[in-house]
């Protein structure tokens, strides 16, 4: 993260909001029946362009520390939810690595290089250890009971719109997805650094589909990665309070608040549009972080 976080900035969500979400935003079969081709027009719609971002590292990029300070420094420490967070400030990548392991971090071989253009460019490291002692567990269906974390929210104010991915690459085991979410006020968004791409919508297909659409889906998807490579697909942008058609219910005034609405100058919770951004991408072949953009209608 560019800034310091402070205890007030960082709180913990229900998951089933991120289900709900899930569930708006993710690819579907829909069956038409033939309507009216001239209905009359809807009038009004949205408009700003204040935004939020989910998971997004996006930051004005804060300068480095003299070298009279420490290797690494703790620059904030507080307990949210099950989590135990610290927030470090560091000039060297090889100390910070050395910091984490110390203070039992459990990160993999190699980590450093990962580390090193982070903190080049100043940023500050939001890291959070689990307390056993205030994991929930549940059972799903039949099977043993697991432990669930609870999503992390965090917000800052910045005029940069990037994320951190390559962090992630540290733990990669290979391929990997990445679904990104974006709220906005009137606006829908897209990477700026890579190719946007979209699958083949608004097309006739057979009758099976039906019953195995998701696996139909994939090959779809994967067949547009292996046309463009690197390239990242919109998945969905919709008015975040409508939907047509409606897996499930659009998100509530309530729940864009939640979502990070409610940490903006206005407090707004309508004229909201929802984007979803599907990248994939693996370990030795990512380039840079993902940096995000308006785009047209």
């Amino acid at each position: 993260v560019p800034v310091v976080l402070q205890k007030e900035n960082v709180k913990t969500l229900s998951r089933e909001i991120f289900d709900h979400i899930d569930k708006l935003t993710a690819p579907r079969l829909v069956e038409y029946w033939e309507q009216n081709p001239c209905p009359a027009p809807m009038a009004g719609g949205p408009g700003g362009l204040a935004g939020i971002g989910y998971g997004s590292g996006h930051g004005r990029l804060a300068g480095g520390r003299s070298s009279a300070a420490p290797a690494v420094r703790v620059e904030a420490q507080f307990s949210v939810g099950e989590y135990d967070i610290v927030v470090l400030s560091a000039t060297d990548a090889t100390a910070l690595d050395a910091w984490l392991r110390d203070n039992n971090y459990k990160i993999p071989d190699g980590a450093e290089p990962y580390l090193r253009p982070y903190v080049q460019m100043g940023m500050k490291f939001f890291v959070a250890k689990v307390d056993i002692s205030k994991v929930k567990f549940e059972r799903v269906g039949t099977g043993p009971e697991q432990a669930i974390l609870s999503p992390l929210r965090f917000h800052y104010d910045s005029d940069a719109f990037n994320l951190p991915i390559r962090l992630g690459l540290i733990n990669s085991g290979g391929t990997q997805d990445l679904v990104v979410t974006i709220l906005a006020r009137g606006q829908r968004y897209e990477v700026a650094n890579y190719d946007n791409v979209a699958i083949p919508t608004n097309i006739d297909v057979s009758n099976a589909t039906r019953g195995e659409f998701g696996a139909f889906y994939m090959t779809l998807f994967d067949q547009t990665m292996a046309k463009h490579p690197h390239a990242v697909v919109t998945e969905y942008s919709w008015a975040s309070s409508s939907c047509d058609p409606c897996p499930t219910p659009p998100l509530g005034p309530r729940e864009v608040q939640t979502l990070g609405a409610d940490v903006l100058a206005d407090h707004p919770s309508g004229g909201f549009v929802i984007t979803r951004l599907h990248a994939r991408y693996s370990k030795d072949a990512l380039g840079d972080d993902l940096f995000f953009r308006a785009a047209p209608p």
